[in-house]
């Protein structure tokens, strides 16, 4: 009975919670990422034929928007969206409507896009180019190239757009870069000497930003006084993508397999967002390549390189 409940103690909670699959979905295209909008009501997928949008209260309405793109970001406080189509950046939403956003100094670079929490700004990163855009005025504020390197992903915070750098030529391991939309102040980079810096995700409850990087390491930074803390390392693998709920308890992290040396295997972690123990795993991921949270920090949409979509509900 003591080895029992020590046994209890000591197991990392590794079984509180469980992934319950919703929904699965064929889209008989391959997923580039996906986002619930601001508000919950839909998530929108964009692939390489077209962009769907799914309504969260009932799965099976759908509308297919003809603007395809590699990636998207919700804008808050809405049911729409901003997604890149090579050599611009459109508005779409569940009315008829497609707004396309004419911005100067584009040039066909968008290779990654976000907009911050507070709907003001909008940044795409391009051809090793870092801009910055006023969605009320579509403006360009900001213009800075980035030293070589591979880039990650974008994410927006309350009011700043991050970037993450791995094989960053300054330092050996990478780099997150944080550029406030008050282009008056300069940006913020935290170097990382090891392990490159990868996947970004944001908790707007508790102002932190998630970092995944590539040999499977997570850490946490504070945006308000942008101290780094080490989080967990679940596997000694590629972290392909990472969502944390907003509220920030609960983190969702996928790994695909090193195809190179043929080690691991495609899997999918839930971890608890505040002490990094691992609640629950799925193995059954199917190349796994996007994952979010809704806004209810309990939906969880995941999204494979066999062009399936899945929905979760995340309890204990």
């Amino acid at each position: 009975m003591i080895f029992f409940t020590l046994a209890l103690l000591f197991s990392g909670n590794t079984h509180n919670f469980s992934m319950h699959l919703v929904k699965k979905i064929s889209m008989h295209q391959r997923p580039y990422q996906a986002a619930f909008s601001c508000d919950g009501r839909y998530l929108a997928v964009a692939g390489e034929y077209g962009t769907i949008l799914y309504s969260t209260s009932d799965w099976s309405r759908r509308r297919t928007i003809h603007q395809s793109g590699n990636c998207l970001s919700p804008i808050a406080e809405s049911s729409k969206f901003a997604i890149d189509s090579g050599n611009k950046v459109y508005v779409i939403g569940p009315d008829s409507k497609t707004e396309g956003l004419e911005l100067p100094s584009l040039n066909k670079t968008t290779s990654n896009l976000t907009v911050t929490g507070n709907g003001k700004t909008l940044g795409i990163f391009g051809n090793r180019v870092m801009r910055l855009y006023d969605v009320a005025t579509h403006k360009l504020i900001l213009k800075r190239e980035v030293d070589d390197g591979y880039t990650g992903q974008l994410i927006g915070t309350d009011s700043s757009v991050a970037l993450s750098i791995w094989g960053y030529s300054t330092h050996n391991g990478g780099a997150v870069i944080l550029y406030p939309s008050d282009t008056s102040q300069p940006p913020v980079i935290k170097t990382f000497p090891i392990s490159g810096p990868y996947a970004l995700a944001y908790s707007p409850a508790t102002r932190r930003l998630y970092i995944g990087c590539i040999d499977g390491r997570l850490y946490t930074m504070n945006i308000a006084g942008n101290n780094l803390r080490f989080l967990c390392r679940p596997r000694h693998q590629n972290m392909e993508c990472l969502s944390v709920s907003p509220d920030g308890s609960l983190v969702a992290i996928g790994y695909r397999r090193d195809s190179k040396h043929c080690r691991g295997r495609d899997m999918m972690l839930l971890v608890d967002g505040r002490s990094g123990h691992t609640l629950t795993k799925k193995t059954r991921t199917y190349g796994v390549q996007g994952l979010r949270f809704a806004p209810d920090g309990k939906t969880l949409a995941q999204t494979d390189r066999g062009g399936n979509l899945r929905i979760f509900r995340c309890r204990p």
